[in-house]
């Protein structure tokens, strides 16, 4: 009805607007910017300063609904003064109002996407999920390629305080990032670890999404990937040092807030390094990169005890099939375990072993799980290709037996129960 006697009556409909701004808590407050914009055409210059008068105001109902549906008066206010209005509206002190008008660039971004960019850039999310999600869903695929490579680093650090990358529209982001400015998206990953641990918040996530596309996986194109790959192998084992001198005979009996920080912070290196070892391919294919498996080797060739352990718990986290597809690799490594010492050997056997029985088993009741077979005839064919008694046999072996015990333990558990 307010719609149709601003487009009757114009002029009285701007005047009332005037009115309803002077009153400010009125109910008519919330159909202002839809009356102005239907008499626009009327006096849009007094419209404007209308529109003006009632952004400077404190009366956010109007900045709400102004806020929402802004980018329909492009044509109408002049370049300066509309860029202006938005301004002030992404700036809001209302996280309401600053969200409608966030999520509008969407609409902006389509006619004036320079425009709507430049003024994305200057949107300050800090930690709110919500606003991060209207800010990356507004900036959509089709205008990822305007951007320059400093506003897609601007982009990036306003990502280092929100609580998760898990929105669908973030991680679209973060993957066309990944493939332009590669080296910033670790820079972030690990700037997000070190606010991990600063904030101590269990809801903090630092790790990118793996429910959508990772962008860690488009690393390995990188030029850039294998040196990556050191520097996240190498912090994760210098904390490892940290960590064992902590927990040395001085220190036994007081552990500090320090030392739970830094098993944090070794847990997210161990696992960051293992997702930027995945190879781009398809998810059901992935695989570890040679560059992973060769900066691991030097470690393993160095022929150091502490570095030989430590390559075996590295990848300790690396998915079941690695043991079978990657035997050159573990054979080399049981090896020189082996020359190092027992206590070697069997520390890297078990890192290997848990690799190896990781993952969920699935099948028939009454008949051994598919993944248990599967483990007994590949780790008993790999053996058959070693001397009895060699280190790898020996490995292969307990891996045969682990296989056959589970598959004879599933029997008897059916057996057990059901007849």
């Amino acid at each position: 009805m307010l719609g149709s006697i601003a487009a009757l009556n114009p002029s009285y409909s701007i005047e009332l607007c005037e009115q309803v701004l002077e009153i400010g808590d009125c109910p008519l407050v919330a159909h202002i910017a839809s009356m102005l914009y239907q008499a626009r055409k009327f006096d849009i210059e007094r419209v404007i300063k209308v529109v003006q008068a009632a952004i400077d105001s404190s009366i956010s109902l109007f900045h709400q609904s102004f806020a929402e549906k802004y980018w329909a008066w492009e044509n109408d206010i002049p370049p300066d003064t509309f860029r202006e209005l938005i301004q002030k509206l992404l700036l809001h002190s209302d996280l309401e109002v600053r969200k409608s008008a966030t999520a509008s660039l969407a609409m902006l971004i389509q006619s004036q996407p320079q425009l709507a960019i430049s003024l994305a850039l200057n949107i300050e999310i800090n930690e709110n999920m919500e606003l991060a999600e209207k800010l990356f869903n507004a900036l959509n695929m089709n205008s990822f390629d305007l951007l320059k490579e400093e506003e897609l680093k601007i982009l990036l650090y306003k990502l280092e305080g929100v609580h998760s990358l898990s929105d669908y529209h973030i991680s679209k982001f973060l993957v066309y990032a990944a493939k332009k400015i590669p080296y910033f998206i670790l820079q972030l990953i690990l700037k997000r670890i070190e606010v991990s641990v600063e904030k101590n918040d269990i809801g903090y996530d630092p790790l990118p999404s793996t429910y959508y596309e990772n962008c860690l996986y488009h690393l390995s194109t990188a030029e850039e990937h294998e040196d990556m790959l050191r520097q996240i192998r190498d912090l994760w084992f210098n904390h490892r040092l940290q960590m064992k001198f902590i927990f040395s005979e001085e220190y036994k009996d007081s552990i500090s807030n320090n030392v739970l920080l830094s098993i944090k912070l070794e847990s997210l290196y161990k696992e960051l390094y293992k997702e930027l070892s995945f190879t781009f391919v398809e998810e059901s294919n992935r695989d570890i990169s040679p560059v992973s498996l060769k900066l691991l080797n030097e470690w393993i060739n160095f022929k150091d005890v502490e570095k030989i352990r430590a390559a075996s718990r590295l990848i300790r986290e690396f998915h079941a099939g690695f043991i079978f597809g990657h035997l050159e690799f573990v054979s080399n490594l049981l090896e020189q375990a082996y020359q190092a010492g027992d206590e070697c050997y069997v520390a890297v056997s078990s890192n290997l072993f848990g690799i190896a029985a990781s993952g969920v088993k699935m099948g028939i009741p009454g008949q051994p799980f598919p993944e248990d077979v599967q483990m007994r005839d590949q780790a008993s064919a790999i053996a058959k290709q070693f001397f009895k008694g060699s280190p790898v046999r020996k490995f292969f072996d307990s891996l045969v037996k682990y296989a056959e015990s589970d598959i004879a333990s599933q029997q008897i558990f059916y057996e057990e129960r059901w007849e």
